[in-house]
């Protein structure tokens, strides 16, 4: 990973040699102070570059801004495979940053006491879901398909001294639905709230969707989202209480042309189940809510990437999520932190009188 990567001051100034090689070796404590890149590291075997490093003195020599940022660093823009430089945005709020490795940083304890589960957690807006709702205080158990990435993920929140448990699921197959929650029961006693959020995509636009694609696109997400959710289901009814949180996409909520109308239209019922599953389960204090994210910074957009970006405009690995930032009016892609903080919320009392609602975080897009 080290070979290929550039680092550069915010004036594009660039670090001689030694100094180079110092951050180079202590890249894994900046890595682990940057909120969400750890899961881009995981899924890829060191392809990743960064772009450009943006620090708190940007008017001093770039040797002592890093050494400065070395043990503090603001914040990272990065994408794959390249050293171009992009536009830094404000930087973040210490909220949304990722405290140094060992460091337990807690928002808030609104969800102290509570027992969070969330699917496809090893990575991207599931990643970032489970460190937020474990840094404000619930227990957690998070599934992935990826032995690897959920292994990775699982000692990450142990680290910051987070209540968490997992194992291997399949959110396409409804057999593991009921296997997931007994799961979660058997290590908790309960389940408090779940996180929907397993999903993924294959590209295919219309009028070529052929129908193996159209099946597994439904079956990972809306089949097994619905039948998960009616597993969930039975034990809050049982409890008197829960909190389901479906992350769905704007993909299925706005509508307009799309490289998948099989996860277009999946969305699209995730959104309008969302609706029906909080009229049925109110009467037992349940609450159920959607997430419509729109264009976020996560490996998701991989196949979009390979199929639109490299093969059909000639993109380097990495570049086509960048190119669409023109279409955001807010002006910045989306980051995982920006749903995992909705989650948050919506799996929180402080979201007690909203049920059966979509909120759309993608930076005031419309559609895609």
């Amino acid at each position: 990973m080290h070979a290929s990567m550039r680092i550069y001051k915010t004036n594009v100034e660039k670090l001689d040699d030694e100094l180079l090689g110092r951050v180079e070796s202590e890249f894994a404590t900046i890595l682990k102070s940057v909120a969400g890149f750890h899961a881009y590291r995981l899924i890829d075997s060191g392809n990743y570059s960064v772009a450009s490093i943006s620090f708190f003195e940007s008017e001093v020599g770039a040797n002592e801004s890093v050494e400065r940022s070395i043990q503090n660093p603001t914040r990272v823009r990065y994408h794959r495979a390249t050293s171009t430089i992009h536009p830094s945005h404000p930087p973040r709020t210490p909220a949304m940053t990722q405290p140094h490795q060992g460091q337990n940083v807690r928002h808030s304890n609104r969800l102290e006491g509570s027992v969070v589960a969330i699917t496809g957690a090893a990575s991207g807006n599931g990643r970032a879901s489970a460190l937020r709702t474990g840094r404000e205080g619930a227990a957690l158990y998070i599934s992935d398909i990826n032995a690897e990435m959920l292994e990775d993920t699982l000692g990450d929140l142990k680290s910051e001294g987070i209540d968490v448990a997992g194992g291997i699921f399949d959110a396409a197959n409804i057999d593991d639905a009921p296997r997931f929650v007994a799961a979660v029961k058997d290590a908790y006693g309960r389940i408090d709230v779940l996180v929907n959020n397993a999903g993924a995509v294959r590209i295919e636009p219309f009028p070529n969707v052929s129908e193996e694609n159209w099946d597994w696109t439904m079956n990972l997400n809306l089949k097994g989202a619905f039948f998960l959710m009616q597993e969930a289901a039975k034990e809050m009814i049982e409890q008197r209480s829960g909190n389901i949180v479906n992350i769905a996409s704007i993909a299925g909520t706005f509508g307009g042309p799309t490289s998948s109308p099989p996860y277009a239209a999946a969305k699209a019922g995730l959104v309008n189940l969302t609706t029906v599953a909080a009229a049925a389960l109110a009467q037992y204090g349940i609450r159920v809510n959607a997430i419509a994210p729109g264009i976020i910074n996560t490996p998701f957009h991989a196949p979009v990437d390979i199929a639109i970006g490299q093969e059909q405009l000639g993109l380097k690995p990495g570049e086509h999520i960048h190119t669409r930032v023109s279409i955001i009016p807010l002006g910045r892609l989306g980051e995982p932190e920006d749903i995992a903080a909705t989650v948050a919320f919506l799996a929180s009392e402080d979201a007690s009188h909203i049920s059966g609602e979509t909120i759309t975080v993608a930076g005031a897009m419309r559609s895609l």
